[in-house]
């Protein structure tokens, strides 16, 4: 599964109460080893039928089994085994059938059918339809338990056995599954697709996509591969087209053995919230990310184009080929192709710089893990609501300990011992402790306690590194916490890598701190002069050292650090300032030295610092003043590389360039960004390819923050105009950017009345949540609505909406607070969330009432 682009992403989610820990799943004592599912399907209607046939094997005596399914209508079931047919009953209760034999069921093979009709989904999870273009299609979504949704089945990844599909279809439309067609018989219109048996995989990887589907081959594979669009869209498709081969090939020698499936197929769908999945044989895109054209995609589109396909094709290898044996270990898939799809992404296209972007976002998620509600990676998962959590942990944290432990072990190392985990558990499911057993064989020393260490509990370690006399050093480490927190003792085996100098020369040491403190000499007989308490910043820690000493590596960081150790600074001064180590003050004097840093990445991740920092700093009375900061901070930076992309610029300049404009234009209130990008508005809107595409979304945006209702009509035309999916996204942001009292309440209106896509209605209101004002806004919209909008979501994202409470406004969150906890909207995982984002609101406040007015006074008279 992709990293979202969305608000909110998660497990699953359920309205009823749970059951009971003991039967939450559904045991062993009968297990699918084959199942086949025949269904038939017109996307044109609202309903589908089929059967399955499933091979079971009893393992011990019962009466009595259990099997999934929700909002199916069960026909008929029958039980053949040894003894010949045996009646059986059931009962459904939720999501869970049981079926009840008129007597004890030896242990032994047996066969069960089951006939059943169902409506399509309308919420883009099971089996649903939807259409675009005029013409229906119907998909599938099932991670983590909505296959249930669409067949009966055994609907845990512990339960890993062939699939075979059969599939009747109108003779019009295309049908895609995740192995080859085996055979087709067409009658009166219709046609059945036998698809070949699968290899093993859970249910949540079977994919299914029925509709008018065009279609383009993907050259260079070893195996069968194409791309699906929908109809009149493959033309779009032959960017990605070109990256799938070179991703693979290079993912292939890493692991030394070959992709594991017959064929690799491609499906770009429009209502798509996940983003992509990693169905083997058949993954799914939105049409967004996967559909570019070739004469608009900007570097920033295609960098993010080729980070997810190398995401998914890593997930080949790990989720299914080896997949988790139950979802506390999410982060074994998770983790592991985030990590190895930067590493590929990185490796074969060096011009996007990727390793610096994530790194970026790893910060995220390290500010968050200091909060003291933070969650652990790997926690047990006994009932539904288990299931809900912080997917940045299982993505950012765990990926982030990966690389940390791979440049402790050694790349070699570690590769050899995750080829290891790949060769012993492969068509299988495995635990963590399955990773660290062969990871340790690999390094020939116990690695299971470090890595668990920053796995099972929550949480980050804030180390301290004190220089002493005779060049040593006294490292400390202890559970970081924002201000006003009191955290339990923790400590962590943590792999440190520190970078110092003698004044002379530079080095690098690393040690692994495993007590609260530790004496290391670095510097016999001399001094240290300095030191980086996280060399390459390939840690996942946080550091501190004595103030001065702080504020000179600052001073000294294009000499004394690399580009990787000035982005993590950020991050890491962010932390420092949350905890109350440090001052807002000195914050802004660093964001603003650093924004004139050469390297693009540096200062993507000075304006990634500005919006974390400006819920908590900028209110209505300082907003002049941080306007003026905003110009004076940034336009240097522009000034250094243009308004107009240059014919040999590096592609991370151009990625640079659209940030510097949204911040100077939007915030600063530049005049001269402002009426450039209007001059491109008009530009666009005449003819799209005639303004550099990296730019254009931004430009219309940030016209549209200044412009009337008139603008907004012209641009809404324009949407529904729209000839491809990126021009289709650019207008859409644009009218959320609408501030104008009369076209913000069209563009909030058209959220919910016009025709979009339900996963495009929150990007227009929650275009507006960069203000107290707007995330008012945000919030009466969403409560006002909510019956309206939580029936269009998936069920899975629906506690997530407490978000709306968040900001830096205490009265907002206590009304969310009493919204979301009335039984008619409270779904399982809302406590959850609701805590999560009071601690956000409450860090928030803390934070603007110790630092703001120093803030304030340095936004008025900076130096």
């Amino acid at each position: 599964m992709s990293r979202r682009a969305l608000v909110v992403a998660a497990i699953i989610v359920c309205f009823a109460c749970p059951l009971h820990a003991a039967d939450f799943r559904l045991g062993t004592t009968v297990t699918p080893t084959y199942q086949l599912v025949e269904l038939k399907i017109d996307p044109e209607q609202k309903s589908y039928s089929g059967l399955t046939r499933v091979s079971l094997r009893v393992n011990e005596p019962t009466a009595t089994f259990r099997l999934h399914a929700e909002e199916i209508e069960i026909s008929k079931v029958r039980l053949d085994g040894p003894g010949g047919t045996i009646p059986l009953k059931f009962t459904i209760e939720k999501d869970v059938v049981t079926l009840r034999a008129p007597r004890i069921l030896g242990p032994g093979n047996y066969s069960l059918r089951i006939d059943f009709t169902n409506e399509f989904n309308t919420r883009a999870v099971g089996l649903y339809r939807m259409e675009a273009g005029g013409r229906a299609y119907a998909f599938t979504q099932f991670e983590a338990i909505d296959a249930r949704k669409a067949f009966p089945c055994w609907d845990e990844p512990s339960f890993k056995q062939p699939f075979q599909l059969r599939l009747t279809v109108r003779d019009v439309d295309e049908a895609v599954t995740n192995t080859p067609v085996a055979r087709v018989r067409r009658e009166n219109g219709w046609k059945t697709i036998e698809f070949e048996r699968t290899e093993p995989m859970p249910t949540y990887l079977v994919a299914i996509a029925v509709g008018p589907m065009d279609s383009i081959p993907v050259e260079g594979l070893s195996i069968p591969g194409r791309i699906y669009t929908p109809h009149g869209q493959a033309h779009l498709a032959s960017i990605a087209a070109g990256l799938v081969a070179p991703i693979l090939a290079d993912q292939e020698r890493w692991f030394g053995m070959k992709y594991p499936y017959r064929k690799l197929d491609f499906i770009a769908i429009p209502e798509y919230w996940p983003g992509a999945m990693e169905h083997p044989g058949a993954v799914t895109f939105s049409d967004r990310l996967m559909l570019l054209d070739p004469v608009s995609a900007n570097p920033n589109t295609r960098r993010r184009l080729a980070q997810v396909i190398a995401h998914e094709l890593a997930h080949m290898w790990f989720g299914d080929l080896v997949t988790m044996q139950w979802w506390d270990d999410l982060w074994l898939n998770e983790s592991f192709a985030d990590w190895f799809g930067d590493k590929t992404t990185a490796k074969l296209f060096p011009q996007y710089k990727v390793e610096l972007g994530e790194l970026q976002n790893v910060q995220r998620v390290m500010l968050s893990d200091a909060s003291a509600g933070a969650d652990a990676v790997r926690k047990p998962v006994t009932s539904d609501a288990d299931m809900l959590g912080d997917v940045g942990l299982a993505y950012n944290k765990g990926k982030s300990v990966l690389g940390m432990f791979e440049s402790w072990l050694g790349p070699d190392v570690f590769r050899r011992g995750v080829n290891e985990y790949l060769r012993a558990h492969a068509w299988g499911n495995a635990t963590a402790s399955d990773l660290f057993s062969s990871l340790s064989s690999a390094a020939g020393f116990p690695v299971g306690p470090a890595m668990a260490s920053f796995l099972d509990q929550p949480g980050i370690p804030l180390v301290e590194v004190r220089i002493l006399d005779g060049g040593r050093v006294r490292l400390s480490q202890r559970r970081l916490a924002n201000a006003g927190t009191t955290p339990a003792a923790q400590t962590w085996k943590i792999p440190v890598a520190l970078r110092y100098s003698d004044g002379k020369s530079v080095a690098t040491k690393s040690v692994l701190l495993d007590a609260a403190s530790m004496e290391l000499e670095l510097v016999p007989n001399g001094r240290v002069a300095w030191v980086i308490p996280m060399a390459d910043a390939t840690g996942y820690y946080r550091w501190t050292v004595d103030h001065d000493a702080l504020l000179t590596l600052a001073n000294n960081a294009q000499r004394d650090m690399n580009a990787a150790e000035r982005v993590a600074y950020f991050g890491n001064l962010r932390a420092l300032l949350d905890a109350g180590l440090i001052h807002g003050d000195d914050y802004f004097r660093a964001l603003r030295a650093f924004a004139s840093d050469p390297e693009p990445r540096v200062v993507s991740s000075v304006l990634a610092a500005l919006d974390d920092a400006m819920m908590a700093f900028v209110t209505d009375e300082v907003s002049d003043d941080f306007s003026t900061w905003v110009r004076g901070s940034l336009r240097p930076a522009l000034d250094r590389i243009g308004l107009e992309r240059r014919e040999d610029e590096e592609d991370t300049v151009s990625i640079l360039r659209p940030s510097l404009v949204r911040w100077l234009g939007a915030y600063g209130a530049d005049p001269e960004v402002i009426a450039w990008c209007a001059e491109q508005t008009k530009k666009y809107m005449q003819d799209p390819a005639s303004v550099d595409p990296s730019v254009s979304g931004t430009a219309l945006s940030v016209t549209a923050r200044y412009g009337g209702e008139a603008l907004f009509d012209e641009m809404s035309a324009k949407l529904a105009a729209a000839a491809t999916p990126g021009e289709r996204s650019n207008y859409l942001a644009a009218l959320g950017a609408f501030r104008a009292p009369a076209a913000r309440a069209k563009a909030l209106q058209l959220a919910l009345e016009g025709k979009l896509r339900p996963n495009e209605m929150f990007v227009i209101p929650f275009g507006g949540t960069d203000s107290p004002a707007g995330r008012d806004e945000m919030y009466g919209w969403l409560t006002s609505n909510y019956e309206t909008v939580a029936s269009r979501m998936p069920p899975l994202y629906l506690p997530y909406l407490a978000g709306v409470g968040g900001g830096c406004e205490a009265d907002r969150l206590a009304k969310a607070r009493a919204f979301f906890t009335d039984p008619k909207r409270k779904v399982q995982g809302m406590e959850e969330r609701l805590a999560e984002t009071e601690q956000q609101v409450n860090d928030c406040v803390g934070l603007r009432a110790r630092e703001g007015a120093r803030v304030a006074e340095y936004l008025e008279r900076p130096e």
